[in-house]
């Protein structure tokens, strides 16, 4: 689902850049203050955005978003690299918590006061500190001998710094969204949404099969604040 939306949004820009004849009818500057949340998770956010508007389809904005956040996972979180299902090896911690910076895309169909829309980000830049993980190997038969030694025991990982199009992979960080924002009046009102949210790390050193990189994604609600900047 959010694959196709991905495309569908490049879609849209590449048709609408060769409406240059059409003239320019509004561009929307907005601040979304908020979080993603379940039972183990959350994720505060800043998020800063603008939408252009055209011409003669003034209800479709297509714009760019600028995000700040922090990711907070309990749980004793599991991530694991990808593969078939029973021959995954995994890492566990007993808790997550990064920082991002990222860049995206906005489309957004405005109908005064709703407005419904999906955000995406194109570049993520993550920050977290190195952690010590219990590695487990899924098939120990197929492991050598120095890695075998590893299997239960702690290995180093940190998180992905630097991550493209997040929505297109799970091997990569980055949050995807969409959402609906209600108007309360011209500068106000409230964010509902629903947030994927990819989580990678990378061990130090290659582990069985040569795997460094071992990931998670997860589904959840987001409730924000919104404030228009300028009309």
């Amino acid at each position: 689902m959010m694959r196709l939306l991905f495309l569908l949004t490049f879609l849209l820009i590449s048709t609408f850049s060769g409406l240059q004849a059409q003239r320019l009818s509004r561009v929307t500057y907005g601040l979304d203050i908020g979080t993603g949340f379940t039972s183990d998770a959350f994720t505060p956010t800043i998020n800063y955005y603008q939408n252009l508007t055209f011409g003669n389809l003034r209800f479709l904005g297509i714009g760019w978003t600028g995000r700040f956040g922090g990711n907070v996972i309990n749980g004793n979180p599991v991530l694991k690299t990808l593969g078939n299902p029973g021959e995954q090896d995994q890492i566990s911690l007993k808790r997550i918590i990064t920082y991002d910076a990222a860049f995206g895309l906005t489309v957004n169909f405005d109908f005064e006061h709703i407005e419904f829309g999906a955000n995406v980000d194109l570049v993520n830049l993550s920050f977290g500190k190195n952690s010590k993980v219990l590695y487990k190997i899924a098939d120990l038969q197929q492991a050598t001998d120095s890695v075998k030694k590893l299997h239960n025991t702690l290995v180093s990982a940190a998180p992905q710094s630097a991550s493209l199009l997040p929505i297109a992979t799970k091997k990569s960080n980055g949050h995807s969204e969409a959402y609906v924002r209600l108007w309360i009046n011209q500068e106000f009102g409230v964010k509902l949404g629903y947030q994927l949210m990819n989580v990678v790390y990378n061990t130090k050193e290659p582990l069985s099969n040569n795997q460094k990189r071992f990931v998670d994604q997860y589904g959840m609600p987001f409730l924000a604040l919104s404030f228009h900047i300028q009309n």
